[in-house]
């Protein structure tokens, strides 16, 4: 008899530990704020009948959920993920200006500068910081990494390391800043050993 009851009861604790852990872990993360106002603007732009917008809010759209559907998957997980997006789209319209350009398009020129310059309105949403503020941290983690014995610069390090340390300091940082910077960095220390 109190071998059943005791039976009991951790069947039904193992399963309200069971549901603890399933809800937790079933929630999903909240969605980026600029994936929340894309989606927004779409709604306002179809109700608004602006075309030129909802094209290229759908366009925006469509580009992250593929990145979601890749191989290998690379979905969407913060505003970082979405500037990605957002600046590979940039270079796109640039080509294509410059191709039209070219042909003498003008028609075709200004659709593309109109596309762009709404990718560049969701771009310029997303705060990142300055590149001086960049090379502040890089010449930080350089001279951190140069106290440690055996250190040669190496430019994935340095940008690893000021990534880590952006990360702890609440910030966000474009890639390719970081990288400028880092790459900036190395070339100055081997310019300064030449010399």
């Amino acid at each position: 008899m109190f071998g059943t009851r005791r039976l009991l009861v951790s069947r039904s604790l193992s399963r309200q530990l069971v549901r603890a852990y399933s809800d937790a872990a079933a929630a999903p993360p909240a969605p980026p704020q600029l994936l929340l106002a894309l989606r927004q603007d779409l709604k306002t732009a179809m109700k608004a009948k602006d075309r030129e917008k909802l094209n290229v809010v759908k366009a925006i759209l469509a580009e992250i959920s593929n990145a979601g559907m890749a191989q290998p998957p690379r979905p969407v997980k913060n505003d970082m993920d979405i500037l990605k997006i957002l600046q590979s789209m940039e270079k796109k319209h640039n080509v294509a200006i410059d191709s039209f350009k070219s042909a003498e398009r003008q028609d075709l020129v200004d659709k593309e500068q109109l596309q762009l310059d709404i990718v560049k309105e969701y771009s310029g949403r997303v705060e990142v910081m300055a590149p001086e503020k960049i090379a502040e941290i890089v010449e930080e983690v350089v001279a951190k990494l140069k106290t440690k014995e055996g250190f040669v610069m190496n430019v994935g390090a340095i940008i690893r390391d000021t990534q880590a340390r952006i990360t702890e300091l609440g910030g966000q940082a474009s890639g390719a800043d970081v990288s400028v910077a880092a790459k900036n960095a190395v070339e100055a220390d081997k310019a300064s050993k030449k010399a």
